[in-house]
C-alpha cells in the first residue's frame, strides 16, 4: 500500500514474479566464506555433474550447512525464504496470518567457484524458491565491444521472464516491460527468485585469468 495525496494506492499484479534482493552482514559473509573455503580444500562433495553450469569447481555444502557452526546462516536463509513467500502471497492478494507462517525447507545448497570464461547457460531449478549470494567478485577486464546495453554483460546474472516487450502497450505509455533483469552482483548481495524462473550467468575475463568469483546457490521448498 502506497500513501499519496490521492489516497492509498495498491498495486495489484498477481501475474508477475519478482526477484527479492537483500544485503548480507559482514559476519554472515565471513561465516559463508569459511564454509566454502573448507569445501574447496576438502573437495569431497562434487556437485557439478548434476548442474547446468560449465564450471569446474562446484561443491555440495549441505553436510556443513546443517551443522551447529553455521546455524546463523541457515536461519538467515530460512527467514529470507519465509519473507519471500509472504510477499508473494501479498502480491496475489492473499495475506498470511502471523500464526500461520509458511514452513520453508532448504533442500540443497552448493558453492560455485567461477573462473575466466566459465558460465552458466539458461536454466531453471527444480524447487519452489531458489537463491544465490555472492562472496567474492574479482575485477573484470573491460568487455571487448562497447555497446550501451551490453557493456555490463560480463559476469552478470540475468533473470528471464515472459513479460511484454520493450515497445510498451502499443506506444501508449513511455515504457515497456523488459523480459529480463540483468544485475552485476557485489559481495554480500543476496537474491531470491522463483525456481521456475529461467536465468543465466555470463562469463568474464580477468587480468591474470585466474581470479575467482564465488557464490553460493540453494533451493527451497515451501511446506
Amino acid at each position: 500500500m502506497i500513501k499519496t495525496e490521492l489516497g492509498d494506492i495498491q498495486l495489484l499484479q498477481p501475474w508477475s514474479t519478482f526477484v527479492m534482493k537483500l544485503k548480507m552482514s559482514d559476519s554472515l559473509i565471513k561465516t559463508a566464506l569459511k564454509m566454502t573455503n573448507d569445501a574447496l580444500i576438502e573437495k569431497n562433495k562434487p556437485y557439478g555433474k548434476s548442474l547446468a553450469g560449465q564450471i569446474d569447481e562446484e561443491w555440495g555444502l549441505m553436510d556443513k550447512f546443517l551443522s551447529e557452526e553455521y546455524l546463523n546462516l541457515k536461519n538467515y536463509i530460512t527467514q529470507a525464504s519465509t519473507q519471500y513467500t509472504i510477499m508473494a502471497n501479498v502480491q496475489n492478494n492473499s495475506n498470511i496470518e502471523d500464526n500461520n507462517l509458511p514452513n520453508t525447507t532448504i533442500s540443497e545448497i552448493w558453492s560455485v567457484h567461477q573462473y575466466d570464461n566459465e558460465y552458466n547457460p539458461i536454466h531453471l531449478h527444480t524447487a519452489q524458491i531458489s537463491g544465490v549470494f555472492y562472496l567474492k567478485i574479482p575485477e573484470y577486464l573491460p568487455t571487448k565491444k562497447q555497446h550501451q546495453e551490453h557493456d555490463t554483460d560480463d559476469g552478470s546474472i540475468v533473470f528471464i521472464n515472459n513479460s511484454a516487450g520493450n515497445n510498451g502497450m502499443g506506444g501508449l505509455i513511455p515504457w515497456g516491460n523488459k523480459s529480463y533483469l540483468k544485475v552485476n552482483p557485489q559481495v554480500g548481495d543476496f537474491y531470491l527468485f522463483p525456481a521456475c524462473m529461467y536465468h543465466t550467468v555470463y562469463p568474464f575475463r580477468t587480468e591474470t585469468g585466474k581470479e575467482e568469483r564465488r557464490s553460493v546457490s540453494f533451493n527451497v521448498f515451501i511446506n
